[in-house]
């Protein structure tokens, strides 16, 4: 299972390799965490499904949020975050310029 977030359109990708069925998100405090299912499809690495992450609290350096995504008794943590680059020209974290060194 492999898990990825799009921070700027509040959505969290599931990359498994047979559909994804019934799932639970949990916070650190074990809260399940609501993030409906937009849809699924297939894709090279098997089956890509979308979720709304828009309950999901930004991974940040200042508060390191966590999640567990679990699904057919695995069970994968995960913060919901993005890291992109704009050409040869900056760095983005969560859609906003970081400095690297």
């Amino acid at each position: 299972m492999y898990i990825y977030s799009n921070t700027s359109a509040g959505l969290l990708f599931v990359v498994t390799p047979k559909p994804l069925g019934e799932f639970t998100i949990r916070d650190s405090a074990n809260r399940v965490v609501s993030c409906p299912v937009l849809g699924s499809a297939p894709c090279e690495d098997g089956y890509r499904t979308t979720l709304d992450a828009s309950a999901l609290e930004l991974w940040t350096l200042e508060k390191p949020t966590l999640y567990t995504l679990e699904a057919e008794g695995e069970a994968v943590r995960f913060g919901h975050s993005s890291l992109r680059t704009v050409q040869n020209k900056m760095v983005l974290f969560n859609d906003s310029p970081i400095y690297l060194r």
